[in-house]
């Protein structure tokens, strides 16, 4: 009995009190981006762990400062990028967007707008996606599009 109190718990926390992670699922993202780049007689995006840790950092950035900006401390797009280990790059591009309710309204409202050229760009190999959340419960999202490989120093 007490271990599924115990689970019950983390569950509680995991999915209520934070609530992102009902909201926003990085693989129901990442085959939301691959259905629409399929759509378009695209190749599917592969996930870049340097590129969502980019996103992850952009979008906190934004959630703590309650501002949708594409500015960073890091820098620009290829700084932020080659910061977080995505290297040999030649074409990036970056979506944020702050108050979608989940992955589906984010991604039906960007292929709506003008983000869709860059969820659409051929030269764009790789994609990370991040949400954070700030004070008052709004999300801040960040995509990160980039081709080049991730390399992860210990």
């Amino acid at each position: 009995m007490f271990k599924i109190i115990v689970y019950l718990f983390v569950f509680i926390t995991l999915f209520g009190v934070y609530g992102i992670f009902g909201q926003f699922n990085p693989t129901v993202h990442l085959t939301l981006l691959n259905k629409e780049r399929s759509n378009a007689n695209l190749t599917l995006l592969a996930y870049s762990v340097c590129l969502n840790n980019a996103a992850q950092a952009h979008s906190n950035f934004m959630s703590s400062t309650r501002n949708l900006t594409t500015a960073d401390p890091h820098g620009g797009l290829f700084q932020m990028v080659d910061y977080y280990g995505q290297v040999d790059v030649q074409n990036v591009a970056q979506n944020i967007g702050m108050g979608y309710r989940n992955d589906q309204q984010l991604i039906d409202t960007f292929m709506k707008g003008s983000q869709k050229k860059n969820i659409l760009n051929p030269r764009l190999t790789s994609v990370g996606v991040a949400v954070s959340k700030d004070q008052d419960g709004y999300l801040y999202w960040t995509q990160f599009f980039a081709n080049g490989a991730c390399y992860m120093q210990n």
